[in-house]
C-alpha cells in the first residue's frame, strides 16, 4: 500500500483562553491516516522541507518522513524513508551544492540496538547514499548541523565508557565518512539534546545526571576541533537543557527547570552568555501548568523561542512562540493551537523574517495525528497580555571546565534550607566582606540559619576550588 499524503489547510485566527487576543497564521498539516509528526524545517530555493516520522507509511514500525512543501505551503513531494523496523526523523541540513543531508533514528542499522542513520538527497529527493553511525548499544541522534566544510552529529550514546549513557559528537566529511569524534560527560551520566553552529564555533547543550539523580543542564562552546573552549553548568533541582541558538550576541541557551515546590510542574528559562562564556542574562518563564521548551532562533536583535504549554492553549497542548530583545526584555508572545492538543519542535525565521514553527497536530489532522506546520505572517508575533519573563540570579552562574571528579560544587541556587556538595570535601563560606561563616567537611551544608543573600563557597582542598551561591529564606 502507497503512502498517501492527507492535507489540511486552514488560514485562520488562533486565540489563547486566557485573554481575548486573536492572531492571524497560516497552519498546514501534512500526513497519512496515523501517527506522524514534523521535528525541523529548512528553507530551500523552492520552498521548504519538513522532516519528522510518519506511522503511515508500511515500512516498517514508523518511517522517516520528508515532505517537501511550495513558497505557498502546499505539498508537491514527500519522500518516505526506512526499512523493516522502527525509523524516526530528527533533523535536516541543506548543503551548499543543494543536497540534503537527512538525520534519522534507526533499528535497521548494522551495530545493534538504535543507531543514527544519514540519509544524502539530491535536491528533488533522489538517494544518493546513507551512512549509518552507532555502538551495539543505543545510539540516539538530536541534530545535524553544517560548519566549516563538515558536517557535525549529535547524539546521546549508551553503548560507550562507564557510563549509563554520554553525549557525543561525530564529525563526517561530504561523503559520509568518520572525520572526528568525541564524547563527554565522565564521570557522570548525560544526555544530548540540540547542537547549532555559528561563527566557527559549534554550540551544545544537555542534560547531566548526579549520582544522587538531580538533573543540571549543561551548555558548551566547541572549537571546529571539538576542543572544549567553555562549558556552564545550570545548577538547581532537576534542570534540563533542551535547546541552543548562536548569534552576533553569544550563544542563547533554553532549559526546563523543576518548580522548587512541585517537581511535576516544569517552566522555561533561557539564558544568554557572551562568546568568551561571560553571563550577559539569564530570564525564567513562570507561568501556571507546564511549559516545555522546545527550540529557538534568532531574528536580528531578537530571540525567539517555541515551547509547549498545557495552559494557554485554547484545548489541550498548544504551541506559544515568545519574543525576546537581545539584552533580555520582553516583546511579545503568541499561542498556537486547536482545542486538542498541538506540540512544536522546531521553529525557523525564513527570508521574509516569517517565523514557522512545526511539530504534530492532533487538532487539524486528517489522521490520527499529522505534521503541524504554522508560518506567521510578516514577524508578526503580537498579543494583549503579559508573560511573566523575570531575572532569575542574574549575576550568579557556574563555570568550570568540566564536570570531574576534581571539581565540586553546591547546588541548589538560591537554597533556603540545605545545600548539597557533588562530592565529600573540605569546604569554607564566606559572605561578601570576605568573613568566614560556616566551616565543615561533607556532602551537605545546613544554611537554614545564615541571613538571606550572596556568599562564596571555597573547597579547601587541591585543586582549589569556589563557586558564588545565594541563600534565599
Amino acid at each position: 500500500m502507497q503512502y498517501a499524503s492527507k492535507i489540511s489547510i486552514l488560514a485562520l485566527f488562533l486565540f489563547c483562553s486566557l485573554a481575548g487576543w486573536a492572531q492571524i497564521a497560516e497552519v498546514r498539516t501534512y500526513g497519512g491516516d496515523d501517527y506522524d509528526e514534523a521535528r525541523q524545517t529548512i528553507q530551500t530555493e523552492d520552498g521548504y522541507v519538513l522532516v519528522g516520522t510518519t506511522s503511515s507509511a508500511l515500512n516498517g514500525n514508523s518511517d522517516v518522513l520528508v515532505q517537501f512543501v511550495l513558497n505557498n505551503l502546499d505539498p508537491y513531494f514527500e519522500l518516505v524513508l526506512g526499512g523493516a523496523a522502527a525509523e524516526q526523523g530528527r533533523a535536516i541540513v541543506q548543503n551548499e551544492d543543494g543536497t540534503l543531508l537527512v538525520l534519522g533514528q534507526t533499528a535497521n542499522g548494522p551495530f545493534g540496538g538504535y543507531d543514527a542513520v544519514i540519509y544524502k538527497l539530491t535536491a528533488d529527493g533522489n538517494l544518493l547514499w546513507e551512512k549509518y553511525f552507532g555502538t551495539a548499544d543505543w545510539d540516539l541522534p538530536v541534530d545535524l548541523v553544517a560548519g566549516d566544510g563538515k558536517i557535525y552529529l549529535g547524539m546521546t550514546s549508551y553503548g560507550t565508557g562507564t557510563n549509563t549513557s554520554n553525549q557525543r559528537i561525530i564529525v563526517i566529511n561530504e561523503n559520509g565518512d568518520l572525520d572526528g569524534m568525541v564524547d563527554f560527560d565522565q564521570p557522570y551520566d548525560g544526555e544530548l539534546s540540540d547542537i547549532d553552529w555559528y561563527n566557527g564555533a559549534l554550540y551544545t547543550i544537555g542534560t547531566v545526571t548526579l549520582s544522587d539523580g538531580n538533573q543540571f543542564g549543561i551548555g558548551r562552546k566547541l572549537s571546529s576541533t571539538l576542543d572544549v573552549e567553555w562549558s556552564r553548568y545550570e545548577a538547581g533541582l532537576n534542570i534540563f537543557g533542551r535547546t541552543v541558538s548562536g548569534s552576533p550576541y553569544g550563544a542563547t541557551f533554553g532549559f526546563d527547570y523543576a518548580d522548587p515546590t512541585d517537581n511535576n510542574k516544569f517552566d522555561n528559562r533561557l539564558v544568554q552568555y557572551d562568546f568568551e562564556g561571560d553571563l550577559e542574562w539569564r530570564k525564567n518563564f513562570d507561568q501556571p501548568g507546564n511549559q516545555r521548551i522546545r527550540s529557538t532562533a534568532w531574528s536580528g536583535a531578537v530571540v525567539i523561542y517555541a515551547s509547549e504549554t498545557d495552559v494557554f492553549g485554547a484545548g489541550g497542548l498548544g504551541a506559544i512562540v515568545v519574543k525576546v530583545y537581545y539584552t533580555g526584555g520582553y516583546l511579545s508572545s503568541a499561542v498556537f493551537g486547536g482545542d486538542i492538543d498541538d506540540s512544536p519542535y522546531h521553529i525557523l525565521v525564513d527570508s521574509d523574517s516569517n517565523y514557522l514553527i512545526c511539530g504534530r497536530s492532533n487538532s487539524y489532522s486528517a489522521g490520527d495525528q499529522d505534521f503541524y506546520l504554522v508560518r506567521t505572517f510578516n514577524n508578526t508575533i503580537v498579543s494583549d497580555f503579559e508573560l511573566d519573563f523575570v531575572d532569575f540570579a542574574s549575576d550568579f552562574y557556574i563555570g568550570i571546565p568540566e564536570l570531574n571528579p576534581d571539581y565540586v560544587f553546591a547546588y541548589p541556587v538560591p537554597a533556603s534550607e540545605q545545600l548539597t556538595l557533588t562530592m565529600y570535601c573540605n569546604w569554607e563560606l564566606f559572605d561578601l566582606t570576605g568573613r568566614s561563616v560556616q566551616t565543615g567537611q561533607s556532602t551537605y551544608i545546613d544554611v537554614s540559619t545564615l541571613s538571606s543573600g550572596h556568599y562564596i563557597l571555597k573547597n579547601n582542598d587541591t585543586p582549589s576550588w569556589q563557586q558564588k551561591v545565594i541563600i534565599q529564606h
